[in-house]
């Protein structure tokens, strides 16, 4: 499925027995912050007695990290306090 949507890509990487590595595409690259974003949400709501399998960390030194949503341009963070959806009126449909 995500093969299809053009977000993944399939890369063989042995013959015997066959076995592919998937990568992300441009567009996949594109959703790399959400993935990252909700990747950080269930390690930090998975219930208590239970750990995640993974942890982002910093391939620098491996501190582990804690990603926070920023605008591009201002620099502001992003979060229900500091912004809102607005519906566009003039945004052509596709």
């Amino acid at each position: 499925m995500l093969e299809e949507a053009g977000v993944l890509e399939r890369k063989p990487y042995q013959s015997r027995p066959p076995r592919h590595d998937y990568l992300l595409t441009d567009r996949g690259d594109a959703l790399y912050p959400v993935i990252v974003l909700l990747a950080d949400w269930a390690d930090n709501h998975a219930p208590a007695n239970e750990d995640t399998p993974y942890a982002l960390r910093s391939k620098q030194d491996g501190r582990r990290l804690s990603p926070v949503l920023k605008d591009k341009k201002s620099g502001e963070e992003i979060n229900r306090n500091t912004a809102h959806f607005k519906f566009n009126k003039s945004r052509k449909k596709r």
